[in-house]
């Protein structure tokens, strides 16, 4: 690749020249049409005079004779020019290539239905990231601190020979030149580590026990433990000038005249001091003590564990016990060495160098630095002394270097300790943390002087940690500038770059770190960052992009201490942190939401609202502003009160009208989350009209948004007390929300129940009555159908007339006496929702239902005997209520107030009310089927049937005891009727169901989602996890939209193959094209058997080898034809007496799925239907509610043509109109009326990307086309009337332009050219028979047609007979059976014939 450089300026055109370099395969076209097209991946680069002197001239040609300002020639610059020129023009045609292929291949790669929504199913994942516990249970304070100084000045320890010189000072006090007597530098002595544990611990009670006697230590002990109480006390020993701790668990102190020394036992010391405690033992063989300690505390301990087990023992002393017993936890200590070893004597350190480190470790690192590094120069330890500040002004020397030694220790600490040790020791007591941090400093020093400190609870090696040497780093800075800062006091201080430096390393990690490697060291770091103003800023964005890596990076923040610095900065009024801190607070609340209380406490609400209340706060700041205020109010009731008192409500319902879903997602979450179990804010948003305005956003476009609106509407209904105008309130809602029982969202219908759950419950006593009435009526209406049933033969005779004369004056007279009832349209929107196409929410509609029979059932009103069929019939089969009086009744009496309901509830049970019947019925309708298929076509079919419909099927009868969903295990699955041309399965196929089919029936997929408690407890337990289940994505990575413009991505490398795949396929149809005169479908490559029913839809894969079929009921199968296999069978879970009568593939270039309509009117999506487990239903719903159930035995059923380019989903059949289905949003965006009385029989719609052109064939032989932009009153654009019987294929392909192609069961073929009135070829390809079935290659102008006489004949455009398919390969092959469905494969030659005799032949071109 070449690049050109262009200043940045005006274009020729005016067009902005924004990028210095440009690629030119991404879009540069020639100097006189400017920049066509901007790589996305540019990059700045400084341009030359000569470069800058090029793009000059292109902006002015005129001035090609001027000089540039270095004196060389214009001409030059414009030859080079010329040069630009020409290349940019060889450039044109790649680049029109390159724009042109990305416009394919971003169409082709547009996935439908792979939403979160289709994945989940809005269930929250259950996270394996556990919440870890990063609060201090609880947090302890050191409030007294007892210092034993056992020094005995002037008197050496017995035990121990000093050498000469040695070390000498006590708490940086030099003993040796202390003027005046022992006693007064022991005091100082006393004074002095007084003052060292004071800048620790300022506010605690400090008792000095200098040269102390046994008396001495109890009396300070006792003391000490009374006024602590249950806080931790400290207790510093220094045993300097006393023996080393004896073998037997003792100390030493002194007598009253100091003349001998006096042990004192660790044992009576635990008992005096009572835990929780912290000792510090700086003396010799330090590590004596600890090992006594840890074996005086165990026995202690089965001490009170025998003394508990004893009634003598005295409360007392069970008390004493259980108080000092608690050392496992509570008791710390620290050791200056271990048991063997002596404390330094060199006289270059104090001799308490171990309290030197915990009390002084900047002065004693800083000495020990000085003499153990040949960079310190000449620094000597007084003018360490000198280095200004105060330890607590970060803006000093001292206190920077006091800064930079905490960050490291605690970066040690947090890599090395485990979680729960680090929690303990730097987290929960600000004094013990502080020593920690220093002991990590007193085992680096003490190692190097051949010490080991000990301590308890044990802690890893430290001392050779990397952080050491940032640490050496940071010391070696300041000490090189500490000469001038003595010399000039005043004089500018040069910060040390530590901070800064590893800020850098910690975004180094960002960039190349993940979940799977080690966590950064440089976290604690960055916590201490965020107390510098100057570094805030970028700590907070690294912390930010740290967060956003996911909940176990929020883990370890939360760990590492970082809540209380996130809290504090929100009272920090600094804009330019807004949106930093926002994000962080959402990565936190999404985590773990037991931050909500302290937001309130400190009212951390006001913060957000401030954000969330900007109309210039970009949006998504504004969304996870929203999430956080609804994070606040979840079900916290001070949280609810703060978030209405700072006026949420109004703020969420402007919300609602924003032009952005997120925003009206979360406005209604907002609301939802502020009243729910509120009263008050309740009854503020009734007062703003609330419920209004969220009744809008039922018809929103995006799903999530309707989800919400209804999870908002569910919220407000059924708490607290209720007025008349309230209640009204509720049951307007209710009213209006069955709006979205049309809504093809499965995540909107399962809301909708959740919310008809909550007014059942609030109104259970009028919904009981209501259920009660149709229970009777049901009983009544049944009683008179099996009177009618006896009388059936008498009206018979009579015409049946009598029958049906009683029939309608018995539901006229139940209209006119059943009350008009709100709650019984209610009540049959929720039994309509019980035969749900998508498991689910079926079963969470019998939950309801089940919930208010057991209460009928356990009030007594209704008879057992008449409950339990009544309770089977309503919620196996809902529809036969709505055949029943009574429920005509109460619909029609309702009509009119709730028409929209009624008619919602009408249509859809109506649709629904076919079911599986009997096992008698069901074989003697499938004998009558086949019976009457093999009796040939009736000759007196009128224009407007299909070819070969079935009549000896019935809809049946409802059984109580069919399952809801799909068949049962022993019903047949040839008791429905064919697909119009092709004849039924004889007896012979209709055998048992397959393993295949048992394996995946509807019933074993209800079970996935069944839950007994559901079922068994009724609508309490239906709660909604909407609202978690949107919270969740704040828990994830945010898509780094950048990774989408890198050609070696993974989605672009993905991408780039498919396309490249579909090519080659392309060019071999291109090859194939230019033959097509001479090709010839004669070569037999598979032949499956589906062992039962007639093969009524086939469908390819495009670029896998296998092929879909479907049989004449709801089995679908799915076969390798490469290998001959059948790799998966299964139920689409249609109702028994019901057909599925289309099939397509969506995202056939991608993440492929099965849409299959069934005459049911619904419509159902598989994913992983290759697979034989992976196999899971991804959407389901009612497409056409409008389909006759006595139509569905003889018309087209529901037929369905998937545009993959729009996600447009086109669905007509025995029904007036053509509805299109968005699948983005999940809703029915337009109807089309048909003009036409018959059925449409078949549907496509135009290939070309910008085609908004569908074609219809209809039962009355007429073809007529529609334009979707145009209104809907004009109906159809063009009515084609040739045909004269039943159409049975049109088509469009790809090889027509401006095609039509469309075929007749008369054996017609037309092509038409829709910008005329008349066919431009008509072809009789059979005469003797009906044709049952065409398909049409869409590349290759080849046209399939099958008909029942057992022959499949392929034709081009022309009307030229290519060949005839009579027999299967093979020496005395058989003869094919009654052709049922022809596809084509849409990329290769390959032709695919399924026949009634359940065989499907596939045949190759040669």
């Amino acid at each position: 690749r070449r690049f050109f450089f262009f200043p940045l300026g005006v274009a020729e055109h005016g067009a902005a020249l924004s990028v210095c370099c440009i690629d030119p395969l991404a879009g540069l076209v020639g100097a006189r049409c400017g920049l066509r097209r901007q790589s996305s991946r540019t990059v700045q680069v400084a341009s030359t005079r000569q470069q800058w002197a090029i793009a000059d001239r292109k902006r002015s040609p005129q001035h090609a004779d001027e000089m540039d300002p270095r004196g060389k020639s214009a001409a030059q610059h414009l030859k080079a020019t010329q040069a630009l020129k020409r290349h940019s023009e060889n450039l044109r045609m790649v680049t029109k290539k390159r724009d042109s292929r990305d416009k394919t291949m971003v169409g082709a790669e547009k996935e439908y239905f792979c939403e979160e929504r289709y994945e989940t199913h809005a269930t929250p994942e259950v996270s394996s990231v556990r919440i870890e516990q990063w609060r201090i249970k609880d947090r302890m304070k050191t409030v007294s601190v007892a210092l034993l100084m056992a020094l005995n000045i002037g008197v050496d320890p017995p035990d121990v020979l000093k050498p000469s010189p040695c070390a000498r000072m006590e708490c940086w006090v030099d003993v040796q030149h202390q003027t005046g007597a022992p006693a007064k530098a022991l005091e100082a002595i006393g004074k002095q580590l007084q003052s060292q544990y004071e800048r620790w611990q300022p506010r605690a009670r400090y008792k000095q026990s200098l040269d102390p006697t046994v008396d001495d230590v109890k009396k300070l002990c006792v003391s000490l433990r009374r006024s602590a109480k249950e806080e931790r006390v400290l207790l510093h020993y220094n045993g300097h000038g006393v023996p080393r701790p004896t073998n037997n668990g003792e100390v030493w102190v002194f007598n009253k005249n100091y003349t001998q020394y006096i042990p004192l036992s660790i044992y009576d010391l635990q008992t005096w001091l009572g835990s929780p405690s912290i000792y510090v033992f700086d003396c010799n063989a330090a590590g004596l003590i600890v090992k006594w300690f840890k074996k005086f505390a165990i026995q202690r301990k089965k001490e009170q564990q025998r003394m508990t087990s004893t009634s003598s023992s005295s409360s007392r002393r069970t008390s004493t016990f259980s108080t000092a017993a608690a050392f496992a936890t509570d008791d710390i200590l620290l050791a200056a060495c271990s048991e063997e070893q002596l404390l330094p004597m060199n006289p270059e350190l104090p001799a308490d160098v171990f309290t030197a480190c915990l009390t002084t470790p900047i002065k004693m690192a800083l000495r020990w630095f000085c003499n153990n590094s040949i960079l310190s120069g000449d620094i000597t330890p007084e003018m360490i002394d000198k280095i200004p500040g105060r330890l607590n002004d970060r803006r000093t020397p001292l206190g920077e270097l006091n800064w930079i030694f905490t960050a490291i220790t605690d970066t040690i600490a947090w890599n090395m300790l485990p979680p729960a040790l680090f929690q303990q020791l730097f987290r929960q007591d600000l004094l013990v943390a502080s020593l920690f941090r220093n002991f990590l400093l007193a085992e680096r020093i003490m190692r190097s002087c051949n010490c080991t400190p000990m301590s308890h609870p044990e802690l890893p090696p430290t001392y050779q940690h990397p952080m050491w040497q940032a640490w050496d780093l940071a010391a070696d800075i300041c000490l090189s500038q500490l000469p001038a800062m003595i010399a000039n006091p005043t004089g500018e201080l040069q910060h040390n770059p530590f901070f800064a430096e590893q800020l850098t390393a910690f975004e180094v990690w960002l960039q190349f770190g993940s979940d799977a490697a080690r966590p950064p060291e440089q976290l604690p770091i960055v916590l201490q960052v965020l107390l510098s103003q100057a570094h805030r800023l970028r700590a907070l964005q690294l912390l930010a992009r740290f967060l956003d890596l996911g909940p176990w990076a929020v883990n370890l923040a939360l760990s590492v201490g970082i809540f209380p610095y996130v809290l504090k900065l929100l009272q920090s009024p600094a804009a330019e942190l807004k949106p930093v801190l926002v994000f962080i607070w959402a990565k936190i609340l999404a985590m773990d939401r037991s931050c909500q209380f302290d937001l309130v406490k400190d009212t951390g609400q006001s913060y957000f609202m401030t954000v969330l209340s900007s109309s210039k706060t970009p949006v998504d700041q504004r969304v996870m502003s929203a999430f956080i205020l609804t994070c606040i109010s979840d079900q916290c009731h001070p949280g609810q009160c703060a978030c209405l008192a700072a006026n949420l409500l109004p703020i969420s319902l402007t919300m609602l009208n924003s032009t952005q879903a997120a925003l009206r997602k979360w406005g209604a979450f907002c609301l939802a989350k502020l009243w729910e179990r509120f009263e008050d804010g309740q009854q503020v948003g009734v007062q703003a009209a609330a419920h209004e305005r969220l009744c809008s956003l039922l018809t929103d476009a995006v799903p999530e948004v309707r989800a919400a609106a209804v999870f908002a509407l569910g919220a407000l209904i059924g708490s607290g007390e209720k007025d008349e105008q309230r209640k009204n309130i509720e049951i307007n809602v209710g009213l209006t929300l069955p709006v979205v029982t049309a809504d093809g969202s499965p995540i909107v219908r399962r809301e909708l129940i959740i919310a008809l759950s909550h007014i059942v419950n609030a109104y259970e006593a009028e919904f009981k009555s209501v259920a009660v009435d149709m229970i009777l009526e049901e009983q009544k209406y049944r009683q008179e159908e099996e009177q009618r049933a006896r009388q059936r033969g008498q009206a018979k005779k009579h015409g049946g007339s009598p029958a049906a004369k009683s029939r309608r004056k018995h539901e006229n007279n139940a209209a006119g006496q059943q009350p008009s009832s709100v709650y019984g349209c209610l009540w049959k929107v929720i039994l309509s929702l019980t035969v749900d196409p998508f498991p689910l929410l079926a079963v969470m509609a019998k939950a309801v239902v089940n919930n208010v029979h057991e209460a009928i059932r356990a009030d007594g009103t209704v008879p057992e005997e008449v409950m339990a069929p009544s309770r089977a019939e309503n919620l196996s089969a809902p529809a036969s209520a709505v055949k029943s009086p009574a429920r005509k009744a109460l619909s029609s009496s309702t009509k009119k107030r709730t028409s929209l309901a009624a008619h919602l509830y009408s249509s859809i049970a109506g649709s629904s009310s076919s079911s599986s019947s009997s096992s008698s019925s069901s074989s003697s309708s499938s004998s009558a089927s086949a019976s009457q298929s093999s009796a040939g076509p009736s000759a007196s079919a009128t224009q407007s049937d299909p070819p070969h419909a079935s009549t000896g099927s019935s809809p049946g009868t409802f059984s109580p005891s069919a399952p809801l969903l799909g068949h049962s295990s022993g019903s047949s699955l040839s008791n429905s009727t064919h697909t119009p041309g092709a004849p039924s399965a004889s007896p012979a196929h209709s055998a048992p169901s397959s393993p295949f089919r048992s394996r995946h029936n509807m019933e074993d997929l209800l079970a996935s989602h069944r839950s007994s408690d559901v079922l068994a407890s009724g609508i309490n337990l239906l709660r909604s996890s909407l609202y978690e289940w949107c919270s969740q994505s704040f828990t994830r990575p945010q898509r780094d939209d950048a990774l989408l413009d890198d050609p070696t991505s993974p989605e672009n490398m993905a991408k780039e193959w498919r396309f490249q795949r579909r090519s080659e396929l392309l060019a071999d149809l291109e090859t194939a094209r230019e033959k097509s005169p001479k090709l010839k479908f004669d070569t037999q490559i598979a032949f499956l058997d589906n062992e039962r029913g007639v093969v009524s839809k086939e469908l390819f894969h495009p670029f896998e080898p296998i092929i879909i079929s479907c049989s004449d009921t709801d089995l679908i199968t799915v076969w390798n034809w490469g290998e001959g296999a059948k790799i998966n069978q299964f139920s689409n879970g249609n109702p028994g007496g019901s057909r599925i009568s289309s099939m397509s593939l969506v995202n056939p270039n991608g993440n492929v799925m099965l849409m299959v309509g069934s005459d049911d009117g619904v419509v159902r999506c598989w994913r992983n239907f290759c697979s034989d487990s992976g196999m899971e239903l991804v959407s389901a719903w009612r497409a056409l509610s409008d389909l006759s159930p006595s139509s569905r035995h003889r018309g087209a059923g529901l037929l369905v043509h998937w545009n993959q380019h729009d996600g447009c989903l086109l669905t007509s059949g025995d029904v007036p109109i053509i509805r299109l289905w968005d699948a983005e949003r999940d809703l029915s965006v337009q109807d089309i009326p048909t003009g036409c009385d018959s059925s449409v029989s078949a549907i496509t719609q135009d290939a070309s990307r910008d085609s908004r052109l569908i074609v219809v064939g209809c039962g009355d032989g007429s073809i007529r086309t529609f334009d979707t932009r145009s209104p809907p009153r004009y109906q159809a654009g063009s009515v084609l009337n040739e045909h004269k019987k039943w159409v049975i294929n049109v088509s469009m392909p790809r090889s027509l332009k401006c095609g039509v192609v469309s075929g007749a069961v008369s054996g017609v073929v037309k092509i038409w050219d829709l910008r005329k009135r008349q066919s431009t070829t008509t072809m009789q390809i059979h005469s003797t028979a009906d044709m049952t079935a065409m398909a049409v290659h869409d590349h290759i102008p080849v046209i399939a047609t099958g008909v029942q006489n057992q022959r499949i004949k392929l034709s081009n455009y022309d009307g030229k007979e290519l060949n005839v398919i009579k027999y299967h390969d093979g020496f005395l092959g058989q003869r094919i059976g009654p052709v049922a469905s022809l596809c084509f494969h849409p990329y290769k030659l390959i032709l695919g014939a399924g026949a009634s005799d359940s065989i499907i032949s596939l045949y190759k071109c040669t």
